[in-house]
């Protein structure tokens, strides 16, 4: 499964840092008088990646609805239901459904954030790697409280603006689920022969993030899952397909739409942008 588990774990890191270029992840997408806003979604940040550009900015103050992968990131219940999908059935642990290679490689894993493996036994792998690449990250200054998502939400909320979801949490723990639990050994055996390497290829990214090259983002992060067409196939091109007819639907709407998801969904073939395209509607760069 060569990269298959970066390009998952990218999906959740991906970061950014703001400085002054031509072009920023943002699209104004219009038909006739009619328009939205797309813009490319990160993560997780550092304090220091803000504040983010003024075309960003002025383009949620323009617009009157927040729409989000998921419209309610703070729910509480939201680390109850990843956990629920997480966790091995009674009776089972990492150490009984893994290899015995991919078993001390999982031990290796924990040893690399600080912790040791029990705690982590009645994880499911595909948990347990995400769980310790993003532990890297927050080790490294990152924070979810810090992503644009929430970024977005709170400003949404202070504001008083309507808030929709593309999709439900319980939709995207399923499809974690449902993709991760396939390849217990690969994701473990994968993510730890790449965990010194996430950090210098997050950079990479968020080089091309904040200069608005989702291109350069699709190489980076979802051309290692072109040897998976299943997985490619779940993650992001379904998923891009079900969007579109909401965002259409938000096209047409008196009210203008702010919408915002993950970077990694924007370019490419079977990406979002190129989706739209094909709606014969106008795309400008911001």
């Amino acid at each position: 499964m060569k990269k298959v588990c970066f390009g998952l774990v990218a999906m959740l890191v991906l970061a950014m840092t703001q400085g002054v270029y031509a072009a920023n992840s943002l699209w104004k997408v219009s038909d006739g008088n009619k328009y939205l806003y797309i813009m490319g979604s990160v993560h997780l940040l550092k304090p220091s990646d803000y504040p983010l550009a003024e075309e960003i900015e002025q383009a949620f103050l323009d617009s009157d609805v927040l729409v989000m992968e998921v419209a309610n990131p703070d729910d509480p219940a939201q680390a109850m239901k990843m956990m629920q999908k997480g966790t091995l059935p009674q009776g089972k642990t990492l150490k009984s459904v893994l290899s015995s290679e991919a078993y001390g490689q999982a031990e290796a894993m924990a040893k690399k954030i600080g912790m040791p493996l029990a705690p982590f036994e009645s994880y499911k792998p595909w948990l347990f790697s995400m769980m310790t690449s993003v532990t890297l990250m927050m080790k490294s200054g990152y924070s979810p409280e810090m992503g644009v998502d929430l970024y977005f939400y709170r400003k949404a909320k202070q504001r008083q603006i309507g808030i929709k979801g593309l999709e439900t949490l319980d939709q995207q723990f399923a499809m974690l689920d449902n993709v991760g639990s396939r390849y217990p050994n690969e994701f473990i055996m994968q993510t730890a022969s790449e965990l010194d390497s996430i950090l210098p290829m997050v950079d990479q990214m968020v080089e091309a993030w904040k200069k608005g090259q989702p291109e350069a983002i699709d190489e980076l992060m979802n051309q290692s899952m072109h040897d998976y067409p299943e997985l490619e196939k779940t993650l992001l091109a379904d998923r891009n397909v079900r969007w579109i007819p909401k965002i259409m639907e938000f096209l047409s709407s008196s009210s203008v739409h702010f919408v915002v998801f993950g970077a990694g969904h924007l370019a490419g073939e079977k990406g979002v942008l190129a989706l739209l395209k094909k709606q014969n509607v106008q795309i400008k760069q911001l």
